[in-house]
């Protein structure tokens, strides 16, 4: 599978809120740094990994429906988990598409 089919599992409103995460990370952080080019890149890089984190957690959602397991159940706990070691876990665990 290619990483734009991948991209194209992803539900709308997780990419909807991903994108408004990055922006307000983005536009939203570190307003008094943002003259200088530090605050910039502690803004792009947090909105990329909080954009990263919505997209994950809607990839999570449609595969664990494809692969026949609880899908709720298992976006809460790799959400929920702290560190990312619910995405991780969820990685490791998953069973093989039916």
């Amino acid at each position: 599978m290619s990483w734009r089919s991948g991209f194209g599992l992803i539900p709308g409103p997780a990419k909807i809120v991903s994108a408004l995460a990055f922006a307000v990370f983005f536009f939203g952080v570190l307003e008094e740094y943002r003259a200088s080019g530090l605050g910039i890149l502690i803004g792009l890089a947090g909105g990329t990994l909080a954009g990263a984190y919505f997209l994950l957690a809607g990839y999570i959602y449609v595969d664990a429906v494809r692969r026949g397991m609880p899908p709720s159940a298992w976006t809460a706990l790799a959400v929920l988990i702290p560190n990312c070691v619910g995405f991780v876990l969820y990685f490791l665990l998953r069973k093989p598409i039916i």
